[in-house]
């Protein structure tokens, strides 16, 4: 209906009141309130907070907007359902109508009625409220409304009117909604001394906007600098994020969901949402040849994205962030790395202090409240700095460092408001965990003894490794939906191109859409709002598939370089002992190593610790003297886990890399840097072993040297058949194994030609003849449809026609 189509419209409508209150009582006692001096936007607001004092109500928005025609009704609201009535009440809706004039005659209330009884509405609603500024009860207007009773009661419609002394009837039990609306002063003479000494801890209304005022204006330059990723859509609004609600009843201090599983196993999802949708194809991690060996595929990153507490963005359970985040006082936001938990926090804080909000929900369960930013990690480190710091003095340091040490003593008091709305982002940013129990126990001593709402962000894996003891309730940030997506790449391209024409980014983004959905990993990946915000950035219209292994190295860069970088600025994490190009250095090395031995990616910490200072020491990798690597090797998990994001808890002990196609290109920019003799053997030796496949890919894709590509690919598809040829009289097992490597050497050579490894026109075209060779004489169809569509989806980028002849 047109109400419904318009609700997101009317968030203004519950936020807090702004503009100049009314003079301040002169009287000694005042009766009514000068509701006639608010101006209409305010009065507006005034009678919505009324309205959803009255009890049943939903919601309320304005129906049509001032000098509209407003069908006789300015706000409406839908009552809940009545689950104890057997067929639906067709008369779901109570209607207001607001008249604030100087004079009320008998013949306006009969012109509200008669406009109200005329239109839609009349049918659908059980009460029809009139409010006015005017006094209801002189003579000529209490016959008025007897009248207007009684009419509209022959419809089965309630007739509640609220004049001035009906409104201050309704707003004397209301002294907060006073103090909102017309100021302290007329709390104390309109509602009394008790009333206002109970109010001796909120902010004054004055004091409340100059402090949202000066916070909207100090979060807004915070939050630019820290680079929010997830961008709003392209017409302007925030995309709000989806959420899956925790499991009723399973409450913390237990784990929330499972961390990331071992990548090498296989296991569909064990999220209930996950398993209702499971099926044979959605498994994909693995295929089996025509030899029944199993296969690694193109690994969607389902395992990333569709893990337990991270649910993909279909699920029937999943709620708007928005609407979930105000019904929750203790809430917290669980997320992987670049989810866009901060981005959600950061919209939370904006909206509410915002001039035109979007959010309906937030505004009308939290419009009043006052929103304090804080950094956990930094949190951590200045409670560590001293046995008498506080929550407190760390706000008042955080302000100081943002040279905003003026608003201390407005936040202060807003710190011992019930108005509070704390904001603490990254619960899983710390470097020691004693340090980050002392701060969390600090988070809940406060909020245990305040009537505060807090809204907190963390990775899974800080649910199992701290002790918590409110009851927070839990919800995990879910992929992003079709819509979403594509509102999220609308704004990136058109930032990036520097252009406000829709038509242009439209045009742009259609086809970044289709060339992401053309292939499945990059699909999956651009379900994650930091993913798809830089791949939508390094998007200039080639084909995607071409440049895969350079988007894995762009993405290895944002989260080594780019976004830690600006997260630093935030949190000002330690452990910083060596550049980022060594530590990229550093994280391909031990990926490489653990790959050699057989791991996919996760292993003990102190495994992983020993990989670091073995890499740190080797002459070949860093060269580090061992007792400088053995204090690097520290850091280098602390802050490849906690603030790079390029490792993940695993529990239990385990930590492993944020997934495995991350894992993979490490390991094979690692290789591309070994002796080009060591480079061939592996590639010789690795080239049957699907695990392998994106390495040795990797590997091929990292070099510049066209000829060093040329000896790599041929020794492997030399080598390997020189090497091994079918042996005479041999077995089934055998000449099946032979096949297999025989078979695994082209498809590899067709794997790197689809990716554009650095080849003369020359070289393309003699190993693109060997493929239509094979192609025309190969027995095995699977082998042939592989070399044509190396990966199942990506088309060789020359030559395909001849291969399919």
């Amino acid at each position: 209906m047109a109400g419904d189509d318009a609700l997101e419209m009317d968030a203004w409508l519950w936020s807090v009141p702004d503009g100049r209150l009314p003079p301040p009582p002169v009287e000694s006692k005042a009766p009514l309130l000068p509701i006639g001096d608010l101006a209409w936007e305010n009065a507006e607001r005034l009678f919505v907070r009324l309205l959803e004092t009255q009890g049943r109500i939903q919601y309320a928005k304005l129906f049509g907007t001032p000098g509209q025609n407003q069908a006789g009704i300015d706000a409406y609201a839908r009552l809940p359902l009545d689950l104890a009535s057997a067929a639906p009440d067709s008369r779901a809706y109570v209607a207001l109508q607001s008249r604030r004039v100087k004079k009320l005659t008998p013949a306006g209330i009969k012109r509200a009625v008669k406009d109200f009884l005329s239109r839609e509405w009349a049918g659908r609603s059980q009460r029809f409220y009139f409010a006015t500024s005017a006094n209801l009860q002189e003579r000529t207007l209490d016959v008025a409304v007897r009248e207007a009773t009684d009419e509209l009661g022959e419809h089965r419609i309630e007739f509640i009117p609220w004049g001035a002394q009906e409104l201050a009837a309704l707003l004397r039990p209301h002294p907060e909604i006073v103090d909102d609306f017309f100021g302290r002063p007329w709390v104390e003479l309109f509602c009394g001394r008790d009333a206002a000494s109970g109010l001796r801890h909120r902010l004054t209304p004055q004091d409340s906007t100059r402090l949202r005022d000066e916070l909207r204006s100090l979060y807004s330059a915070v939050f630019a600098a820290q680079d929010a990723r997830t961008k709003p859509g392209h017409d302007g609004r925030f995309v709000i994020l989806d959420v899956a609600p925790g499991v009723p009843g399973d409450d913390l201090p237990q784990p929330v969901g499972q961390e990331l599983e071992p990548l090498a196993d296989p296991v569909p999802n064990q999220h209930p949402q996950a398993l209702a949708h499971f099926d044979e194809h959605d498994a994909g991690f693995v295929t089996r040849s025509r030899y029944g060996q199993r296969r690694r595929t193109l690994r969607p990153l389902r395992r990333l994205l569709n893990r337990p507490g991270v649910p993909a963005g279909t699920g029937e359970m999943n709620r708007p962030a928005d609407d979930w985040l105000a019904e929750c006082r203790h809430a917290l936001v669980i997320g992987a790395p670049g989810s866009g938990k901060s981005s959600l926090l950061r919209f939370a804080a904006g909206d509410l202090l915002a001039a035109e909000p979007q959010s309906v929900v937030l505004q009308r369960e939290h419009a009043g409240r006052l929103p304090v930013w804080l950094p956990f990690g930094y949190l951590c480190r200045h409670l560590a700095e001293s046995t008498t710091h506080s929550l407190h003095s760390a706000a008042r340091a955080w302000l100081a460092r943002h040279d905003a040490e003026n608003l201390w003593q407005l936040v202060e008091r807003a710190l011992s408001d019930d108005r509070l709305l704390l904001l603490i982002d990254g619960v899983d940013e710390w470097s020691d965990v004693d340090e980050a129990e002392h701060a969390l126990y600090v988070l809940e001593t406060f909020l245990g003894r305040s009537q505060a709402v807090a809204i907190v962000s963390t990775r899974p894996y800080a649910i199992s490794r701290l002790n918590w003891t409110l009851p927070w309730t839990r919800g995990a940030l879910t992929a992003l939906t079709d819509a979403q997506r594509r509102a999220i790449a609308a704004q990136t391209i058109l930032t990036v191109q520097g252009t406000d024409d829709a038509n242009y980014t439209r045009i742009r983004l259609d086809p970044f859409l289709e060339e992401l959905d053309e292939v499945p990993e990059l699909s999956e990946l651009s379900r994650s709002p930091l993913f798809l915000t830089l791949l939508a950035a390094t998007w200039r219209g080639e084909p995607l598939p071409a440049q895969r292994f350079k988007l894995y190295g762009r993405l290895i860069e944002l989260l080594i370089e780019k976004h830690p970088q600006m997260r630093r600025r935030a949190t000002r994490a330690r452990g910083g002992a060596i550049s980022s190009d060594e530590f990229q250095t550093l994280f391909q090395a031990v990926a490489y190593r653990l790959r050699s031995r057989g791991s996919a990616g996760t292993v003990a910490r102190a495994e992983i610790r020993g990989h670091f200072r073995e890499a740190l020491i080797d002459e070949d990798v860093l060269g580090y003297p061992l007792e400088q690597a053995r204090r690097i090797a520290d850091a280098a998990l602390r802050v490849g886990e906690h603030e790079f994001g390029i490792l993940v808890s695993q529990g239990a002990g385990q930590v492993g890399f944020l997934h495995r196609v991350i894992f993979d290109h490490l390991a094979g920019l690692h290789l591309a840097t070994l002796p080009l003799q060591e480079q061939e053997r592996v590639m010789i030796e690795r080239v049957a072993d699907p695990a392998w496949g994106d390495v040795l890919l990797s590997a091929l894709s990292a070099h510049i040297v066209r000829s060093h590509v040329k000896s790599l690919l041929d020794a492997v598809t030399v080598g390997t058949t020189a090497d091994l040829s079918e042996p005479e009289g041999a077995g089934a097992v055998e000449r099946a194994l032979w096949a297999h490597r025989d078979n695994s050497a082209f498809e590899l050579l067709a794997q790197a030609l689809a990716a554009n490894v650095a080849l003369t026109p020359r070289q393309h075209a003699a190993y693109l003849d060997q493929l239509i060779g094979r192609v025309q004489a190969h027995p095995s169809l699977e082998h042939r449809a592989v070399a044509c569509q190396p990966d199942g989806t990506t088309q060789l980028p020359r030559g395909r026609d001849h291969l399919v002849v």
